[in-house]
């Protein structure tokens, strides 16, 4: 028969072990549950703040690159339009001030609830080709955003999130000055050109994709 062994209580068992043992091995009881809990929710706000850091990052040097690459392509266009007006430097250079006031223009009637459309058409429908690539230019990539997301559109991304498109439920234009838009391009369903389609059809003598 071999030396008789005292079972020391559970608790004196665990005396000697380390502290994190100690609490690990509760895990399941009350003390356990409550600190795997704050260390969940300590884990999961620095994982957020985290995740939220990069995306900010992300989304700023996708901008910037986004940005940078429409004004390289923007700054051949002007001598490349489609109605072939081909601008002096010397009006490029004094044009620029007023491209840069349509551009923030065209950004105020398209910013808050609903868009004024009559201001947008009236600021770009009587410039030229190389006028309208400037304003774009101008314009840049600018912060939009709504209840389901947000990015850095440029005015074209704009004019696809604020415009009808929807024949049936847009009011419709029409302009002798409009190509494609004038009173003899209308059908009997659509008696005009949708928000969006009077806009491109504006911008289509810069020559830009929209």
């Amino acid at each position: 028969m071999g030396p008789h062994r005292r079972h020391l209580p559970e608790h004196k068992e665990n005396m000697n072990l380390p502290f994190y043992s100690t609490i690990v091995g509760k895990f399941g009881k009350k003390t356990g549950n409550i600190l795997y809990i704050v260390l969940a929710v300590v884990a999961a706000i620095v994982a957020y703040r985290l995740a939220r850091d990069g995306w900010r990052a992300l989304k700023n040097l996708i901008g910037t690159r986004q940005e940078r690459d429409l004004s390289d392509y923007l700054s051949d266009q002007i001598y490349e339009t489609s109605d072939g007006v081909v601008p002096q430097t010397n009006d490029v250079a004094a044009f620029e001030s007023e491209a840069q006031a349509i551009a923030d223009m065209q950004h105020s009637a398209m910013s808050g609830p609903g868009t004024n459309f009559d201001a947008l058409i009236n600021q770009v429908k009587d410039l030229q080709g190389w006028q309208l690539v400037m304003v774009a230019d101008a314009f840049g990539v600018r912060p939009y955003s709504n209840v389901l997301w947000s990015s850095d559109l440029n005015i074209f991304g704009w004019y696809d999130e604020e415009l009808c498109d929807n024949c049936t439920t847009c009011l419709q234009y029409t302009d002798a000055d409009v190509p494609g838009c004038t009173e003899d391009d209308t059908t009997f369903w659509c008696n005009g050109c949708t928000e969006r389609e009077f806009m491109r059809k504006i911008w289509e003598k810069s020559g830009v994709p929209n």
